[in-house]
């Protein structure tokens, strides 16, 4: 029975193979094409906290809140899915 270490050596060596020999293989996935423009990075944290806020049940409950207090990021939720709409992947 083969050790751990001869398994991993070999799975290393087959990883090398296929990098060496089909490089477009996994290099084809690493490579997105986006544009788009999004939510500024301090924009969310600009957002307005609330108690009301807060993540669980409620009208206002939000996913998103701050750490440094107990209150939650109101319309954070809405901020981020309006940012992810606004980017596109384009094919290469």
């Amino acid at each position: 029975m083969a050790s751990k270490y001869n398994i991993l050596i070999i799975i290393l060596l087959v990883l090398i193979v296929v990098k060496l020999f089909f490089p477009k293989l996994i290099s084809k996935f690493a490579e997105l094409n986006i544009s788009g423009t999004g939510l500024e990075p301090g924009a969310f944290f600009d957002l307005k906290t609330n108690i009301a806020c807060v993540p669980g049940p409620g009208p206002k409950a939000d996913y998103y809140s701050r750490t440094d207090d107990s209150y939650g990021i109101c319309g954070g939720q809405q901020a981020v899915n309006d940012a992810m709409r606004k980017y596109t992947i384009n094919d290469n």
